[in-house]
């Protein structure tokens, strides 16, 4: 069961973006599609059992992120196709962790409430 999380966590990762930008693209999806998500989680079973934040981490902003990197690795002579794109986010994770993760102060800032109390 671990095994299958792992690989979903990998399917859905935004590779070399990182957390920040896993952050990042999940407020600017949400800013501009709240409403019309909120209104498909009604009539959508993935929507609903995720949640609009959940659905938007774990299926649109890895779609945005394939979307990037295809338009990342796109050269005159050299287009990427979906898979690719799914491959090189897959393969960048650790990078994306390294450049891209969210410090401890940032993430501490973020949640208050996960501060130890004195």
């Amino acid at each position: 069961m671990m095994h299958v999380q792992h690989e979903d966590f990998r399917k859905s990762s935004v590779g070399y973006y990182g957390p920040k930008g896993l952050r990042l693209m999940t407020h600017f999806i949400l800013d501009q599609f709240s409403d019309e998500i909120r209104n498909l989680a009604g009539s959508d079973t993935v929507i609903a059992a995720r949640g609009p934040t959940g659905y938007v981490q774990m299926v649109l902003a890895p779609e945005l992120a394939a979307l990037l990197v295809k338009e990342d690795m796109r050269t005159k002579r050299n287009k990427i196709d979906d898979e690719q794109a799914r491959e090189i986010l897959s393969a960048s994770i650790d990078i994306g962790e390294l450049l891209n993760g969210i410090e401890e102060s940032t993430q501490q800032a973020e949640n208050p409430e996960s501060q130890e109390r004195c």
